[in-house]
């Protein structure tokens, strides 16, 4: 049975949201919510109109397996529109993240950003709701990673490399979405995912434009070349063209490939797209020189400093399993005009700074030295990391935390099997 306005009611008056009912045009209900400081919104009660298709939540890498399964029983769905713009994409969005949260309450199963095709879990949406910060970049698009199928004789638990990494989400916001062939592993899962949010700023940006022959995404050869698709699919070789499965039509508009720099003379002569190969290798340990905008780094400090309590109190949490616990604060350089963001190990997290011992080799601050151990006041912080073997538990993404406490105690069993093996390695 779908759900009344009524039934909202105790819920929006909790959260200062005023609800009118308006024409609902054949659906269940229509109503404008307001709030004063999130603006408005519309929420309508969508008749006949179920789950997303279960694909879609199996592909999402933001659900762990309860919230999936979770998600495959709604029955109904309500949908809320907020109107946003260009100019302030990142506030807009958080805006309705808000409003869904609202009309979640303690009923609704998922909630999905359609414009993404990403899905929040209500724990997943209290964690960033819990403070103010602008949402990332990485909230507004998902990523989908294809795989070719395991073989029927391969082994319980094989997994088949990535041949294909593409987004969705930008180019429903006016811009356009980009793909990742036969992309590394540390892309998929660890600190390498940050070359993916370089890009995507760039794109928001119009840094980075469609066709444009050279975007640097990293110092020390982190170049990238942008191929719109339908280019690529004309010129590209066929194995290359082959490892999009299933790209469907929507899959070959408003998109590029990232692909390799043109080199000289020939190869613009011939001019075959071929995938980058900066991305199919290991991309993230501490020494990466990334290009993030100004902008991006201000947002990242904000969202860092804001979820601070948090990650003292999930570092906390997770203590028994010795995991790396690490801290990215920025420096000015010696030449002046910038700041080296670089990548501690945590020793002590305070209230009002930490003490941190430095893993990164600074480019250009000659005082600094790898191993160098130092407290540092908070407001330099700009990033931090909890590193579990599922992924990183950072100010952008709960996910791995949520998995560890859904299955804590198999989790504690995985751990002391892979401490015994590592031991067993370092005595022979």
């Amino acid at each position: 049975m779908p759900p009344r306005l009524s039934e909202f009611a105790p819920a929006l008056k909790a959260a200062r949201v005023g609800g009118q009912k308006v024409d609902a045009q054949g659906h269940h209900w229509a109503a404008e919510l307001k709030h004063a400081d999130w603006g408005t919104a519309k929420a309508i009660c969508l008749r006949d109109l179920g789950a997303p298709p279960p694909f879609l939540i199996d592909l999402d890498p933001h659900l762990n397996e309860q919230e999936r399964q979770l998600a495959k029983e709604a029955g109904c769905v309500v949908s809320v529109v907020v109107q946003g713009g260009k100019n302030d994409v990142l506030r807009d969005r958080k805006s309705l993240l808000r409003f869904l949260r609202v009309l979640m309450a303690d009923d609704g199963l998922v909630a999905m950003d359609h414009t993404a095709q990403r899905f929040w879990s209500r724990a997943g949406l209290d964690d960033e709701l819990a403070h103010n910060a602008d949402l990332d970049v990485e909230s507004l698009f998902t990523t989908h990673v294809i795989t070719d199928d395991v073989p029927e004789d391969a082994p319980e638990g094989t997994d088949t490399p990535a041949l294909w990494l593409h987004t969705h989400g930008l180019a429903e916001i006016g811009f356009f979405d980009f793909d990742v062939l036969s992309p590394h592993e540390s892309i998929t899962s660890q600190g390498g995912f940050d070359a993916l949010r370089v890009m995507a700023f760039g794109i928001l940006e119009g840094k980075a434009t469609s066709g444009m022959e050279r975007f640097t995404v990293a110092g020390g050869g982190g170049d990238v070349r942008l191929v719109d698709v339908a280019r690529f699919n004309r010129k590209a070789a066929a194995a290359d063209i082959a490892m999009r499965i299933g790209a469907d039509e929507s899959h070959n508009v408003s998109r590029v490939v990232l692909c390799e720099p043109p080199g000289g003379f020939l190869g613009k002569l011939f001019d075959r797209p071929k995938p980058s190969q900066w991305l199919q290798q290991e991309v993230g340990d501490g020494n990466l020189l990334l290009y993030f905008p100004d902008s991006a780094t201000d947002l990242m400090a904000e969202r860092a400093r804001a979820t601070w309590a948090k990650f003292r109190d999930w570092s906390a949490e997770l203590a028994e399993f010795a995991f790396p616990v690490i801290a990215k604060i920025g420096y000015e350089t010696d030449t002046g005009g910038g700041r080296e963001h670089l990548w501690f190990s945590v020793n002590n997290a305070r209230d009002a700074d930490v003490e941190a011992t430095l893993d990164s080799q600074p480019f250009d601050i000659a005082a600094m030295k790898p191993g160098d151990r130092r407290r540092h006041p908070l407001e330099r912080l700009t990033d931090w990391a909890i590193i579990t073997p599922i992924g990183m538990i950072t100010p952008r993404n709960t996910t791995p935390l949520r998995r560890i406490r859904e299955n804590i105690d198999k989790f504690r069993e995985a751990m002391k099997e892979i401490r015994a093996l590592e031991q067993q390695e370092s005595n022979t």
